[in-house]
């Protein structure tokens, strides 16, 4: 195994790792998302103060793992440049299925817009 083959298989090992962190990372948010669903509408806290300061702060938490793995994220397309620059000079494999960052970024848009929507809704009434 020539020095450059080794240096492709680690580098896709590495992306591996920090695409599971990425998605493990958007998971745990959906949780936290719908923890705060179930607390604002099925548990009907009734202090209006309580329920947008838990919002808030909920929706506030989201967005931090949000942007934890958006870098995740960047860390990876680092690895995945040199990826891409390994496979042009020689082709050890294919990487093709390397792919699910914009199915992820809709997934995040669609959460936050659901977050600013809340906490407008709350602050609001």
């Amino acid at each position: 195994m020539s020095e450059r083959q080794t240096i492709y298989e680690q580098d896709c090992e590495f992306y591996r790792y920090q695409d599971g962190l990425m998605w493990s990372r958007l998971k745990t948010a959906v949780v936290v998302e719908a923890a705060l669903l179930y607390a604002v509408y099925d548990l009907a806290v009734k202090v209006a103060l309580e329920r947008a300061i838990l919002v808030t702060a909920t929706a506030m938490l989201v967005g931090l793992v949000f942007w934890i793995a958006f870098r995740d994220a960047a860390i990876g397309s680092v690895h995945l440049a040199r990826i891409r620059r390994f496979e042009r000079d020689e082709p050890f494999g294919s990487t093709k299925g390397l792919k699910g960052l914009r199915l992820m970024q809709i997934a995040m848009l669609i959460v936050l817009t659901i977050d600013v929507g809340l906490v407008f809704k709350v602050w609001l009434s």
